[in-house]
């Protein structure tokens, strides 16, 4: 759009006259001020109209809010360099007599916060947005704008001192109503309730007790059960030792068996032995003593024949035998 602010108005048609026309301006990326596709139109009217007509278009109307000026040597709000009463410089970090510093401790010239002055959320920037809104709204000069904020202000802060008193009121309503109900002073209550806390110390201390002789019990439980553990462990003990003992008893006695057995054995060869050496020396001829040895060692084979099939050696001997080849 490079139209003039009068071809601007010829071509423009809405319900309201049009009385004058301003292209805005904007920042380019090399920080110069050119004209944006924005403008602003003031209509000879109280109303402001929602659509204007021109150029083969139609275009919504937005109400035009004034931006909050701030002048960028004193860094106040609401006025330009020509109307500024402050000729030296301050800082808009912490607020001091010179230029811009590279302190990190904030401090805002407008509202006294920690945070530098161009912060859009200080409060005096708020409240200048909200006056050129009401401005913008009412159609109204910035010094009645600025009455109707006060006025506003008040307004809440008289609603919600209201509601606090109102809340108190209701509480403190409640409270009686509650204490009438059960037909008690306040004397009363205070009483009672410390006689609950002292019934709830007894309580705790009741309760301490009783866990301090359940941990006694538990304690007792534990060592008796401790000492059974013991006995029982000792029993079997014992038991292991008694039938280790009976075990190397046993052993033993075999071992006096086999013994015993040995001993029988070596006296029954030497009894045989006697027996041939007195028939050799006696005074029977060859052949009686010949019979006689003879008959001495078949009796006492015999023997030997007997005694091992009572024992069970053969049986062993012969399962042995079968079973190694």
């Amino acid at each position: 759009m490079e139209e003039v602010d009068e071809e601007i108005i010829h071509n423009l048609k809405s319900d309201c006259e049009i009385i004058a026309v301003r292209r805005l301006k904007r920042l380019n990326d090399k920080g110069e001020w050119i004209n944006s596709e924005t403008i602003r139109l003031t209509f000879k009217s109280s109303t402001v109209p929602s659509f204007v007509y021109g150029f083969g278009c139609k275009f919504k109307v937005e109400k035009y809010i004034i931006p909050v000026s701030q002048f960028s040597n004193c860094w106040k709000f609401g006025h330009l360099s020509r109307s500024c009463t402050i000729k030296t410089p301050i800082c808009p970090k912490c607020g001091d007599n010179h230029n811009n510093c590279e302190t990190d401790n904030f401090k805002c010239v407008n509202c006294k916060r920690p945070h530098m002055v161009l912060y859009k959320k200080c409060p005096i920037f708020l409240k200048e947005k909200e006056i050129r809104e009401i401005m913008s709204e009412k159609n109204c000069n910035y010094r009645n704008a600025m009455k109707l904020f006060a006025a506003n202000k008040n307004k809440q802060n008289h609603i919600q001192e209201e509601v606090i008193e109102d809340q108190r009121i209701n509480f403190q309503q409640s409270n009686t109503l509650n204490i009438q109900k059960d037909g008690r002073s306040y004397r009363d209550v205070v009483v009672e309730a410390d006689v609950h806390q002292n019934m709830s110390t007894e309580e705790d201390e009741e309760d301490h007790v009783h866990q301090c002789l359940e941990s006694q019990t538990n304690r007792t439980m534990i060592k008796s059960g401790k000492k059974k553990k013991a006995i029982k462990k000792g029993k079997d003990q014992s038991h292991q030792r008694q039938a280790t003992i009976a075990k190397d008893i046993e052993a033993q006695s075999k071992e006096n068996r086999s013994g015993c057995s040995r001993t029988s054995e070596s006296k029954s060869f030497f009894n045989i032995f006697k027996k041939v050496k007195e028939i050799v020396q006696s005074d029977n001829n060859l052949e009686n003593k010949l019979k006689l040895i003879w008959n001495l060692l078949v009796q006492e084979f015999w023997l030997f024949i007997k005694n091992f099939v009572q024992n069970g050696d053969i049986c062993k001997t012969i399962f042995s035998f079968l079973l190694n080849g």
